[in-house]
């Protein structure tokens, strides 16, 4: 089944529109679509360079659509 934020889709649009994805950001979507809470906070307090725009844009949807209410708060 495809979904509106397949991860793959979203992995290029992102490249697209922004210059420079982490390796890290892109983690931050699969822990998101999957529901791994607490590999978020792991990357996000020890990263600082994650790009908290990337977030807002793409992975909260992705938390959303995936009925990731905890993740969607966080």
């Amino acid at each position: 089944m495809e979904t509106i934020y397949d991860l793959e889709i979203v992995e290029r649009n992102m490249k697209n529109v922004h210059s420079q994805i982490s390796n890290n950001e892109i983690a931050i979507l699969i822990a998101c679509k999957n529901g791994f809470l607490e590999v978020i906070h792991w990357i996000i307090f020890s990263d600082p360079t994650v790009n908290k725009e990337i977030i807002i844009e793409y992975a909260f949807p992705i938390a959303c659509e995936s009925n990731n209410l905890e993740i969607a708060q966080f």
